[in-house]
């Protein structure tokens, strides 16, 4: 079956409790399946025969999936609340800052709008605070070695064990970086024809704009990203370039860290 968001998730479990074998398959293998056999019909019934089709052929390497322990279910559904709010609020201040800039603004409404801001800051700590406890229990000694590396905090350290859980989901950093959109994604058609690469984009939108902000961080107190951006601004690169290029190379280092059961070093950061 396609992980289709929540939507998979109590039939799965269902299966899995009755010992049915089951494998979930990222909706991205689906479409391009559909597009390799030139399928532009797109119904329910129509679907679910290219799934079948799909696992029929694909059987052997298909994984028989495995749901995810009750507590880290726990940690992934808090950090999805703790997402929702923080945008809420980016969006109420916007909303405040738009309204104070018009002199007979509506007071009821700008009292209303810190009311609600108020809740939700207060609501985002209760989150992050059971977050971080859970998360503790779950992947304590992980976020502690992946904390060791400059420019990587406790909090972007949670959020990759729990965009990975535990670093269990990738095989290597490039799979992780291209996940993240971090990875770089050249275009060549035949043999003369080059177009401007660019980052795929596949998802985890909030992990990529918290390793930005790592981005700065990393570029001056991690001498291995240091090094890597200045090199690039060196050739003309743009700086936002040349910060997705540290990202990326931060994504290596903390895939290092977590498969080798290791911490960060500076020397080896160096020489990779």
């Amino acid at each position: 079956m396609e992980a289709t968001g929540p939507y998979f998730l109590g039939l799965a479990i269902f299966l899995t409790d009755r010992d049915i074998k089951v494998s979930v398959v990222n909706p991205l293998m689906i479409k391009n399946y559909c597009k390799a056999k030139m399928s532009r019909v797109k119904t329910d019934q129509v679907d679910a025969r290219l799934i079948a089709d799909y696992a029929l052929k694909m059987h052997a390497d298909l994984q028989v999936w495995k749901p995810r322990p009750v507590n880290t279910r726990s940690i992934r559904q808090l950090n999805t609340v703790r997402e929702m709010l923080l945008k809420q609020i980016n969006q109420v201040e916007n909303q405040n800052h738009a309204f104070s800039l018009d002199e007979q603004a509506c007071e009821a409404a700008l009292r209303i709008n810190d009311q609600s801001l108020t809740f939700m800051r207060d609501s985002l700590k209760k989150v992050e605070r059971k977050l971080d406890e859970l998360a503790k229990e779950e992947y304590g000694d992980l976020i502690k070695r992946i904390s060791t590396i400059p420019g990587v905090g406790r909090a972007t350290a949670i959020l990759l064990c729990v965009l990975t859980d535990g670093f269990t989901r990738f095989e290597s950093h490039q799979q992780l970086s291209t996940y993240i959109g971090i990875a770089p994604s050249p275009y060549q058609s035949g043999t003369s024809v080059k177009g401007k690469g660019h980052i795929s984009k596949m998802g985890a939108g909030y992990v990529r704009k918290q390793l930005y902000m790592c981005a700065y961080s990393a570029s001056r107190y991690n001498p291995a990203c240091g090094n890597l951006y200045k090199r690039l601004r060196s050739k003309g690169k743009p700086h936002k370039v040349a910060q997705i290029a540290v990202a990326h190379k931060l994504v290596r280092q903390v895939f290092e860290v977590a498969m080798t059961n290791s911490v960060y070093d500076e020397k080896k950061a160096l020489a990779a």
